[in-house]
């Protein structure tokens, strides 16, 4: 299956956080709440749903 979605729109999602590993509390609570935004949005867009998807949230 081949992926189609913004390059631009994929990139400001990745500036607003970018897959690593974490290492802090901080960077755990981000990640847990932008996955649980993801997960409860409807309508994801195809680069949301391919940050999802990679990030394993």
């Amino acid at each position: 299956m081949t992926r189609t979605f913004n390059p631009e729109s994929y990139g400001k999602l990745l500036a607003e956080y970018q897959p690593k590993i974490i290492t802090t509390d901080a960077e755990n609570e981000q990640a847990i709440a932008l996955a649980l935004t993801l997960e409860h949005r409807p309508n994801r867009t195809p680069e949301e749903a391919f940050w999802y998807e990679v990030t394993g949230a």
